[in-house]
């Protein structure tokens, strides 16, 4: 096994913190300073040290979504002092070990996953696995369908090029637009890069959907551990993102180019999905 990897399962960090750890001459392998992330070493052989203390034994995954309200940064310490979403887990009444899987800005909120498998989160967050992530966003101004195209065919932000997105407009108001947005990359405050490019200040930002896990009816600030059956879908989402990204994107599609129907006189519109958005929101207000 890939001695970044063995660190990142054992939750000591992540993998690409482990791998960072490693050059850095913390890691030593039965005696000897590790000079290679990839290093191969046999966890039940090797005696594995990182920053001088022997690796934890494996410990039972756990996986926990959380709603992470706005005002809080994700990572373990802020050099600012500002409130972190461990800070906010340890006002909860969970008590294990585990770490953030990608980020989520300061001011936005939604689903966050925190686990203590440094594996799954790799693959949760390596660009090449094309993981879903869906988001809420409610913007200054008019969003059109011309806007909602150019997002579905990538714009040029200065660091690249964006990967084709999935674009809805839920609700269009005279100040402001309500936008549904299913992208798969995770470049830091991409949404937001993405709409001030088109003209357009992001109010609100909630990301709904990660993977397989959605955000549900979960009040801000809580978190519920994910069971097995969740963990398994997750796995699966993680080592499947291209394809689960690509039918996510037909059906929002398939609901974007669907004609709509004639209204019959005094006839009600279909409720279910319009009163879920609205609840959602009215939460995000």
């Amino acid at each position: 096994m890939r001695l970044s990897r063995l660190i990142a399962q054992r939750g000591v960090a992540s993998r690409r913190e482990g791998e960072r750890m490693v050059r850095e001459g913390q890691v030593v392998v039965n005696g000897t300073v590790a000079d290679h992330p990839g290093q191969d070493v046999d966890e039940e052989r090797d005696h594995v040290k990182v920053a001088g203390k022997r690796l934890p034994p494996p410990a039972p995954t756990a996986v926990l979504l959380m709603h992470k309200p706005p005002g809080c940064v994700t990572t373990e310490k802020d050099p600012q002092e500002r409130d972190t979403v461990i800070d906010v887990l340890e006002g909860t009444r969970w008590h294990g070990r585990v770490h953030p899987v990608g980020r989520l800005d300061y001011g936005s909120e939604g689903v966050l996953l925190l686990t203590n498998d440094g594996d799954l989160a790799y693959r949760l967050t390596h660009p090449r696995y094309h993981v879903p992530k869906e988001y809420l966003v409610k913007v200054t101004g008019d969003f059109d369908e011309r806007k909602a195209r150019s997002l579905r065919k990538g714009i040029p932000l200065e660091d690249g090029r964006t990967a084709p997105a999935g674009v809805e407009i839920v609700e269009a108001r005279t100040r402001n637009t309500w936008v549904r947005l299913l992208i798969h990359e995770g470049r830091n405050r991409i949404v937001r890069r993405m709409m001030d490019f088109l003209g357009h200040r992001v109010l609100k930002l909630r990301r709904e959907l990660f993977a397989s896990v959605e955000l549900g009816e979960l009040p801000r600030g809580e978190y519920r551990v994910l069971d097995s059956k969740e963990v398994k879908e997750l796995r699966e989402a993680a080592e499947e993102g291209v394809e689960q990204f690509q039918q996510r994107l037909k059906r929002m599609e398939a609901r974007v180019n669907r004609p709509a129907r004639p209204r019959r006189r005094g006839s009600k519109r279909p409720q279910a999905r319009k009163k879920r958005e609205a609840k959602h929101r009215k939460r995000g207000r």
